[in-house]
């Protein structure tokens, strides 16, 4: 049986792949530089970056998270608490902190009683003590 000049086989088909979202892409990057720059220009950055109407759904996929990633202290074989800027040397204790101070800034305007996150901060601080 011959076919059809215009049938491909399914194989030879390209494969979509899921288009990469560009602001997720830079909320990522953001939290991989959590030594670059303090807490608080990290909060501005994010809210600068991420439309409003966006910024809790990214919060959920993106920020809340790493709250539940584990944590190695061991990677420079102690955490340095006397370093003179006094940032993290640990990239994942680093980015776990500007998780939880981003998750708390978004709605810091607001009593921390009607923050959506309070729970899993209240959680990571706990675990975290």
């Amino acid at each position: 049986m011959h076919m059809p000049a215009y049938y491909q086989h399914p194989q030879s088909l390209p494969v979509k792949q899921a288009p990469i979202d560009p602001l997720r892409s830079s909320v990522v990057h953001l939290l991989s530089r959590a030594n670059a720059f303090p807490c608080a220009a990290a909060v501005q950055s994010f809210t600068q970056l991420v439309p409003p109407i966006s910024r809790f759904q990214l919060a959920l996929d993106v920020i809340l998270p790493l709250l539940d990633s584990p944590v190695d202290v061991s990677v420079s074989g102690r955490l340095d608490r006397t370093h003179a800027d006094h940032r993290c040397h640990n990239p994942q204790l680093s980015q776990r902190i500007l998780a939880s101070y981003i998750l708390y800034a978004l709605y810091a305007p607001h009593p921390i009683t009607i923050n959506p996150f309070r729970s899993a901060l209240l959680y990571t601080f706990n675990k975290e003590r």
